[in-house]
C-alpha cells in the first residue's frame, strides 16, 4: 500500500506547522542556553489545542500564543537559566511553596500537591489555572467574565513583595510579573 493523496495531503500540512517558536528578547538560545528551545513544540502545540478548546481566534481577547508561553517559562524558570526547572515544570504550575490552603489547584487545574512533572503537563495545567485565575465566577463556578490576558498572569502569580521595578518605581512583583511576560511576548 502506498501513501495516498490524503495521507501526502495531511503530511504536506505537517510539514508546514512550525515547530520553532524561536528565541525571546534576552534570552539567548546559544552555548549554554541552548535548552530554551527545548519546549518551542509542547508551547506550540499546548496554545493550538486551549485556542481550540475555547474556541478562540487570533483575533479574540483571551487567544493564547506560543511565544505567550515561552515568555511566560522564561520568567518562570528559564531565565535564571534554571535548566532543570524549565525541562521539568516551565510554567512553575506546581511549585510546592505556591500550593493554596484549599484544593483550588485540584479542582481547577487538575494537578496534585508535589505531582511529578513534565513540560507537558506543566503548561497543561498552568493554562487551566490561568483560566481559573482569568475570569470572574459565579456562585456555581460558571465563568462569567474575562479579566483579560494581563490581569490573569497577575491573578496567576500574586507574589505581593515589592522587589521590581517599572519605569523607576517599585511595584509588586506580580505586576511586574505581567508586565514583563506581555512585553516579551510581542
Amino acid at each position: 500500500m502506498g501513501i495516498t493523496p490524503e495521507m501526502r495531503k495531511n503530511i504536506e500540512e505537517l510539514s508546514k506547522r512550525p515547530t520553532k517558536i524561536g528565541e525571546i528578547k534576552g534570552f539567548p538560545e546559544t552555548g549554554k542556553t541552548a535548552w530554551r528551545s527545548a519546549n518551542d513544540l509542547v508551547f506550540i502545540q499546548a496554545a493550538n489545542e486551549y485556542n481550540s478548546a475555547h474556541g478562540l481566534s487570533k483575533n479574540d481577547e483571551g487567544y493564547i500564543t506560543p511565544k505567550l508561553l515561552k515568555a511566560w517559562a522564561m520568567i518562570e524558570s528559564g531565565g535564571e537559566g534554571d535548566k532543570e526547572a524549565f525541562l521539568r515544570d516551565p510554567l512553575q504550575v506546581n511549585n510546592p511553596d505556591d500550593w493554596p490552603d484549599d484544593d483550588s489547584k485540584t479542582k481547577w487545574a487538575g494537578l496534585t500537591k508535589d505531582q511529578k512533572m513534565t513540560p507537558k503537563s506543566s503548561v497543561e495545567a498552568a493554562l487551566k489555572w490561568f483560566r481559573y485565575k482569568a475570569y470572574i465566577h459565579d456562585d456555581t463556578g460558571s465563568e462569567t467574565e474575562f479579566r483579560g490576558i494581563k490581569e490573569g498572569l497577575e491573578r496567576y502569580n500574586r507574589n505581593p513583595k515589592k522587589d521590581k521595578e517599572i519605569d523607576g518605581k517599585k511595584v509588586e512583583h506580580y505586576i511586574w510579573y505581567a508586565r514583563e511576560i506581555m512585553e516579551l511576548s510581542k
